[in-house]
């Protein structure tokens, strides 16, 4: 199998990126700067379910800027959604994926 095309969007310390991999790809970067969470999220997907690595998402996996963006949502709507005025729409388009 080749992987060629890659997109992670909110997954750890990485809020967005795609790239094209024709060939060889390589990774460089400073410590923290999300070298092994590329490699984790591309590999998410591969795993089995009887693998040992857990294929689940928590809520740790999110990006930190999607979480804020997300409980400030909550927030600033937190009327709506007591009274259940709030539109369903509305609120899918905000949760962190």
């Amino acid at each position: 199998m080749k992987i060629s095309n890659v997109i992670i969007k909110n997954y750890r310390n990485i809020e967005s990126t795609a790239f094209d991999s024709n060939g060889t790809t390589i990774f460089i970067g400073e410590n923290n700067s999300g070298k092994s969470n590329m490699l984790r999220a591309i590999a998410l997907p591969l795993y089995s379910e009887d693998n040992t690595i857990s294929k689940h998402l928590v809520w740790d996996d999110i990006n930190s800027t999607a979480r804020e963006a997300y409980f400030s949502y909550l927030e600033a709507h937190r009327e709506q959604i007591v009274e259940g005025s709030l539109l369903l729409d509305d609120f899918v388009k905000i949760i962190p994926t």
